[in-house]
């Protein structure tokens, strides 16, 4: 799957429509505060990602990537530790595991399902960390893609 069959935008494309406050000049990364801290990754395109990943975690990946457009205009932006998903601010994160990809979001409140944990957000009590282990790409079903909704659109408050 190439990057245009994503049809999500990728790394290192800037869009005039999504508020950034400043990209890294060494590694090309989009942040909503001025100089954020951060670690440099080299860029990297979707595609390169995609092919360092194993058989599986590409599979859950692109299931993800293919359904991001029901969620809106999502930076999708490949790092050394997976794919951050951004819609101004990172709103959710796909971290390779060896069983599969952990699904990190981002809600504003705590959203109780079995197959969810929680966490309270260090850095604000309305960002509360979800996190569940996809392992196989069956589970990213519309549980999967409604919660990707909500922290898409909490990520705009």
């Amino acid at each position: 799957m190439s990057d245009a069959e994503h049809n999500c935008d990728t790394a290192h494309m800037p869009n005039p429509s999504r508020p950034s406050a400043w990209t890294c000049p060494a590694c090309g990364r989009e942040f909503r505060r001025q100089n954020q801290g951060h670690s440099c990754d080299p860029a990297m395109s979707l595609d390169d990602r995609l092919d360092t990943l194993t058989p599986l975690q590409r599979e859950i990946c692109e299931a993800i990537l293919a359904r991001l457009p029901e969620v809106g205009d999502v930076l999708v932006e490949p790092v050394r530790v997976g794919f951050f998903l951004k819609h101004g601010r990172t709103f959710s994160s796909l971290r390779l595991r060896k069983s599969g990809i952990r699904l990190l979001i981002m809600l504003p409140r705590t959203l109780d399902h079995p197959r969810l944990t929680y966490s309270r957000s260090s850095q604000s009590p309305t960002r509360i960390a979800h996190s569940t282990t996809l392992k196989s790409a069956t589970e990213v079903d519309d549980d999967v893609m409604r919660w990707l909704a909500e922290s898409y659109a909490s990520s705009e408050m």
